[in-house]
């Protein structure tokens, strides 16, 4: 048993590649792949599991960029910002 999700992306639009993720959760997988595959930066990831989209659960937008609290402060360090439905 493995204790990897296989996760699709898309990177900017651009075509689709595969990344096995340790984390189930989409967030924590987007993080994982801006790491190990190094992703741009800032950019934008579409990300799903093609079994969970037809239950309803994706695919998703993640955008990763500079952080920004509520009072607009940026802090210039990687965050994902709030997914929406792509």
């Amino acid at each position: 048993m493995s204790d990897q999700t296989l996760f699709k992306l898309r990177i900017n639009e651009g075509p689709t590649v595969e990344f096995a993720a340790s984390h189930s959760e989409y967030s924590l997988a987007v993080m994982e792949a801006f790491g190990c595959l190094g992703l741009p930066y800032p950019c934008d990831v579409e990300i799903w599991v093609d079994d969970l989209v037809a239950a309803g659960y994706g695919p998703y937008l993640y955008k990763i960029a500079d952080f920004v609290d509520a009072r607009g402060n940026e802090y210039g360090a990687p965050a994902v910002m709030t997914a929406r439905r792509a």
